[in-house]
């Protein structure tokens, strides 16, 4: 069976592989799947700050960059808020 995350693997190797191995793990080891989960937001987050030019490295943690985010005013809150909820 196909990965529902095959389409990234063309642009974004390291997104389909996180995206893959939650998959996998879904219905045998819950807290990797979340953790997983946990790391493609984070690295989503991470390209979208690179692509729309807002720099995060003084950021000290999630909720840091995720203000960042939001104040740059470039990225649509339901974005924000979609990527926020995975660490809820």
């Amino acid at each position: 069976m196909k990965s529902n995350f095959e389409f990234l693997n063309k642009l974004w190797p390291e997104l389909y592989t996180l995206g893959l191995n939650s998959e996998k793990s879904l219905y045998n080891d819950l807290d990797f799947c979340k953790q997983s989960i946990a790391e493609l937001s984070l690295k989503i987050l991470d390209i979208i700050c690179e692509n729309e030019e807002i720099d995060i490295k003084d950021a000290s943690d999630l909720n840091e960059k995720l203000d960042m985010l939001r104040e740059s005013d470039k990225v649509s809150s339901d974005i924000i808020a979609h990527l926020s909820a995975v660490y809820k």
